[in-house]
This record gives C-alpha cells, sequence and structure tokens, in this order.
C-alpha cells in the first residue's frame, strides 16, 4: 500500500498535467494500480477547479485525494507554497497510517519530503507504522554550484530548497535517481550505496503519443525546434548563432523558440541584431525565428511532433524530460556532449551528440536531417524504438515495482 504525494494535478485522462515530471510520475502510477499488479495506492494532490475532493478510480485501486491550493503563487514562494501543501497532505497520510492503509509514502517534490523526513524523526509514528520514504530526484539542485533556471532570480529560496534536498537525500530510505550520472555523483559525494537506485524518467504510455497529430505543412519539415526554459544554461544564443549561420548560408529553414524566463529579452534583442525575422506565429515561416512563448500538453506535443528535428545545446541538465517526448514522438535530437544527453541520444543512431560551440558541425548535423529523408526517417523510427524498448511507462513502473516497491514492502530490499 503506497501514498504518492504531488505538487502537481492529477485528472484521469491524458493529458493529466501541463508539466512533464508530473506526466511521467502519474503515468507510472496508473501502470502500478492497474489490475496487472492490484496495488492499492492513495494519491495526494492539488486540486483544481470542478475537480472532486476525493475519487476512486481503476477499480478502486487509485484513491485520488485533493487538496485545495492553500494560496496563490501570486502571494508566496515556490517554498512556502509547496510547504502549505505538505502541512495539509500530512493530515490525510496521517488518517491513513492510523488504519492501517499505507506503508510507503513516494515523494517527488523536495519540500514536501523534508516535512515528511521531519515528520518522522520526530518519532511521531510507533515503529510498526512509521512509513518508508522514498523520494524521486527529477531536477536535482545538488549538482549546480549557481542558482540555474527559475531560481536564477531568486538566490535565497534556491538555497534553502538545496538545503532541504541535502537533507532529504541523507535522511530517506530509500533513493531513485533518474540519470546515471546523478546516482554516480550522489553515491560518491555522500556515501551512498544501498539505498539508491537508478530507474530512468518516462513521460507516458508510447501508445499515447502514438496518436499526436503532424502538422503536414511542407515548412515543418525546414524547422528546428528549441523547447525549454530560456534560461542561462539552456545556451538558446548558441542556437541563434547557428542557425544565422545557415540562413546566410542560403538555407530557408524555420527556427521556433517555445518557452519563457529570464533571458527572453536578450535572446529577442540578440534575433535583431543578427538581423533575422522574429514572429510570435506558431506556424513556422522561412527563415524566420518564431518566439511562441511557453507551449503545453497536446500543443506542444503537435509542434514537437510536427517539427523537424529538436536542439538543445546546454551547459547543465539533470535529466531531460523534453528529450524522452521527442523520443517517444520520433523526432530527431541534437544535442550537446552532456552525460544525460548521452543516456538519451546514441551519436549517430537516433540523433547526434555534438560540441555546442561548434557552429560549423551542428549546421551541417541540421543540414543533413532537413535535407535527407533517409537519414531523418532512420532517427525517428530508432528514436521510437528506443523509447518503446526502455522508456515506456509500462517498463518503468515494472522497474519501480521490482527494484523498490515490491521489496519494501516485503521487508527484503536489498
Amino acid at each position: 500500500m503506497i501514498t504518492w504525494i504531488s505538487t502537481g494535478s492529477y485528472t484521469d485522462s491524458y493529458p493529466v498535467t501541463f508539466g512533464g515530471i508530473q506526466l511521467g510520475e502519474f503515468s507510472v502510477l496508473e501502470e502500478l494500480a492497474n489490475k496487472k499488479y492490484s496495488l492499492p495506492i492513495h494519491l495526494i494532490v492539488v486540486r483544481q477547479k470542478g475537480q472532486k475532493n476525493k475519487e476512486k478510480l481503476f477499480a478502486g485501486n487509485l484513491c485520488v485525494y485533493r487538496v485545495k491550493k492553500p494560496y496563490s503563487f501570486k502571494y508566496s514562494t515556490d517554498t512556502e507554497f509547496r510547504t502549505a501543501f505538505a502541512i495539509r497532505a500530512k493530515e490525510i497520510v496521517h488518517r491513513l497510517l492510523v488504519y492501517k492503509k499505507t506503508q510507503l509514502i513516494q515523494l517527488c517534490s523536495v519540500v514536501p519530503a523534508r516535512c515528511f523526513l521531519e515528520w518522522d524523526i520526530l518519532n511521531n509514528f510507533a515503529p510498526k507504522k512509521s512509513p518508508k520514504l522514498i523520494y524521486t530526484i527529477h531536477n536535482s539542485l545538488t549538482l549546480a554550484e549557481n542558482p540555474c533556471g527559475a531560481f536564477v532570480a531568486k538566490t535565497e529560496e534556491w538555497e534553502t530548497q538545496k538545503r532541504a534536498e541535502i537533507e532529504v537525500i541523507k535522511g530517506v530510505d530509500v533513493l531513485i535517481c533518474t540519470s546515471r550520472s546523478f546516482k554516480k555523483f550522489i553515491s560518491k559525494k555522500y556515501g551512498i550505496d544501498r539505498k539508491i537506485f537508478y530507474i530512468p524518467n518516462t513521460v507516458g504510455s508510447y501508445t499515447f503519443f502514438k496518436k499526436i497529430k503532424k502538422n503536414e505543412n511542407p515548412q515543418w519539415s525546414k524547422t528546428i525546434l528549441f523547447l525549454g526554459r530560456l534560461s542561462r544554461e539552456k545556451r538558446v544564443d548558441r542556437v541563434v548563432e547557428i542557425f544565422s549561420y545557415l540562413i546566410r548560408g542560403g538555407h530557408d529553414y524555420s527556427l521556433i523558440i517555445a518557452g519563457d524566463g529570464e533571458e527572453k529579452d536578450w535572446i529577442k534583442k540578440m534575433i535583431i541584431e543578427k538581423g533575422l525575422k522574429i514572429s510570435r506565429k506558431k506556424e513556422p515561416l522561412p527563415a524566420t525565428v518564431h518566439m511562441v512563448g511557453m507551449i503545453t500538453g497536446e500543443t506542444k506535443w503537435n509542434i514537437l511532433k510536427s517539427s523537424r528535428l529538436m536542439i538543445c545545446l546546454s551547459d547543465y541538465e539533470v535529466s531531460p524530460l523534453i528529450g524522452y517526448e521527442a523520443l517517444a514522438l520520433g523526432v530527431p535530437i541534437i544535442a550537446s556532449s552532456l552525460d544525460q544527453w548521452k543516456e538519451l541520444v546514441d551519436d549517430d543512431i537516433n540523433g547526434f551528440i555534438v560540441d555546442g560551440d561548434d557552429i560549423e558541425l551542428v549546421a551541417r548535423k541540421i543540414a543533413l536531417i532537413i535535407e535527407s529523408n533517409t537519414v531523418y526517417r532512420k532517427i525517428s523510427l530508432e528514436n521510437i524504438k528506443k523509447y518503446k524498448s526502455k522508456y515506456d511507462s509500462k517498463i518503468i513502473a515494472k522497474m519501480r515495482y521490482g527494484l523498490v516497491y515490491a521489496p519494501l514492502l516485503n521487508g527484503d530490499l536489498k
């Protein structure tokens, strides 16, 4: 019997939420709660407008408890919001423990994880009732020396959450790392061995992504896509520089930059200084950069599947969720030579691993995928093959159950 705590929102159909992390976590949960495993699961999430406070799904194997939003993000920091949510979630968990309806608590957000860790350390439970705590690390702060992503302008909050993550890593019963390199880093830095597992991410079942429709407008076959946060470590400047090089070389390609962040105005200024045309339209135009802002759900997947390739030349990643989505949709990937990208992309097989500063090399790889239908189809099929064989939610659910949940429930975790 497992209780999942998530600061996302949940519905009983795809797309379950805007973000990738919740989508992946919930798709694993759904597999575990279906008839194959028949594993009773309680899920505690944030209630959205129109949703029920409590709902049973999958023949009663999944019971969803929805907690009213403590307050708006507008009036609080991310840490404050998640802490307030965790306090409400603990009230539900306490009832489940009293009635012996839970043994494991699965967490994927560091702030609720710390709240539950502190609760357990205070010995509020009799030994037989004390739950085991499992934390899945998706986007680790311990890897970064300085604030990154959403925390660039929030140094104090970044430091608070980083301290919390270190406490959680050391204190929980089991850690699940979504990349091999991150598992190695954590094991070495904190001396953790037996309680840490590498289990990849997932963004759902391939059968869902197979249904996404592809736009057949001919210009999409010449479209390069950057999808992600517009922050310093993502190095969107490299993408703009390479696109400018291609346009100067006479190519009529399109570039879509989909995302938002603190670098947006600077990137827009760079595009203008390069003499490139700029548009806000989502439909690609020749020799144009389209800055379309943040896109989510099916809009995101439609644009991703329609694009000829996705490019990410970042300096820092933990487990790039957009890479999993590109694999599932059969979209070729050109990525920087980070270990996290190398786990997803086998160079010259299902994409290309490159030195992001080598403009000519990256430009040649882009042109190869766009100009050669044979190369494009080969990479696309290899991507789908890799996702189906390694990252489909059915496979990840089986790994979670076999490596972590079943041994914990049976008391024989090795």
